[in-house]
């Protein structure tokens, strides 16, 4: 079992709330550098519009193919297969 005061304590240097002290708290700080520096990577990188726009077309593709397996798969008449299709009419 931990100790409630040293997990504060990590807590409180990750969120840059409080300085290291130990090797425990080191560790929380190494981390949120680490974390930091990841975080300014992703963000200088520019955002890729063609990919991005490809990825939203396979997501839309997906979620009809669902939608016409789930409409198969359910018989003709119950309540999800009309809430299915009109789902679809809407869309």
């Amino acid at each position: 079992m931990t100790d409630k005061t040293t997990d504060d304590r990590w807590l409180e240097v990750l969120a840059g709330r409080a300085e290291p002290h130990d090797r425990a708290t080191a560790q929380a700080a190494q981390a949120r550098a680490y974390v930091a520096q990841q975080v300014t990577a992703d963000l200088a990188t520019p955002v890729d519009e063609q990919r991005t726009k490809r990825l939203l077309n396979l997501m839309q593709a997906q979620a009809e193919q669902r939608n016409r397996d789930q409409a198969v798969a359910a018989p003709a008449g119950t309540a999800s297969s009309q809430l299915g299709a009109l789902a679809r009419l809407l869309t």
